[in-house]
């Protein structure tokens, strides 16, 4: 599997300029420094405007990190649409987590196959919910459990919460290779999921656009021509 980089590149004349990327967490940084008074988003009586979403983004990051998760772990998310949800999964944008969404209709042994297959290592759920997650606890383990209002949603109005900052974008970070490899087994046959996933800068392609595969085969045969490399076995 061949994950393009997501990259803009200037051109000037005198050669290409640097590569920069962008991320949810950068997005959403720069937003709140352009027009930081402007709404954002509204739940029930709450309202957000963009930096005071940024620094809930930054309070949840660092709630999480406190709880010992690291960068690259998994977070689940079994609840409805909120500023809550919305918050967690800012949150994870921010502290270099992936945030796995669980159908807030799953129950059962249907939700315990969600939360053991996905493998997170922390699940937030809706108040009305928690009690759908308790009834499966036998499957889950030590699976850490919190809730989306009770926790996430108290740490971004803590206003003496710590912020964290995102690192940005590092050439070796994996983590969003190792989602791909998450979400490719829960839905392919087991021959069929990758045995290694590849991030390279761009792919060689012929004059009418079509990929060159034989040249990308050749190219991954050296370890140089990859960005970033992952096998199925360390997700």
């Amino acid at each position: 599997m061949v994950v393009r980089r997501l990259a803009l590149r200037a051109v000037h004349a005198s050669g290409p300029a640097p590569v920069y990327q962008s991320t949810v967490g950068a997005v959403l940084k720069r937003t709140a420094g352009r027009i930081p008074d402007r709404l954002a988003l509204t739940f029930a009586d709450r309202r957000w405007s963009y930096a005071e979403l940024d620094r809930g983004a930054g309070r949840v990051a660092a709630a999480l990190l406190g709880l010992g998760l690291s960068h690259g772990d998994r977070v689940a998310a079994f609840g409805k649409n909120s500023d809550a949800y919305l918050l967690l999964y800012l949150g994870c944008a921010r502290a270099g987590l992936v945030h796995v969404p669980v159908n807030f209709n799953a129950r059962g042994d249907e939700l315990a196959y969600l939360l053991t297959q996905s493998e997170p290592a922390a699940v937030f759920s809706d108040p009305a919910l928690e009690e759908h997650v308790e009834a499966v606890a036998g499957a889950l383990g030590s699976l850490r459990r919190g809730s989306l209002r009770h926790d996430v949603l108290a740490w971004a109005l803590d206003d003496g919460g710590a912020l964290h900052e995102e690192q940005g974008v590092r050439d070796d970070d994996l983590v969003q290779l190792l989602a791909l490899i998450a979400f490719a087994k829960g839905r392919l046959a087991p021959h069929k999921v990758p045995k290694s996933v590849h991030r390279v800068d761009e792919l060689p392609k012929n004059a009418s656009g079509k990929v060159l595969k034989r040249e990308l085969r050749r190219q991954l045969g050296g370890s140089a021509s990859a960005v970033g490399r992952v096998s199925a076995a360390d997700s």
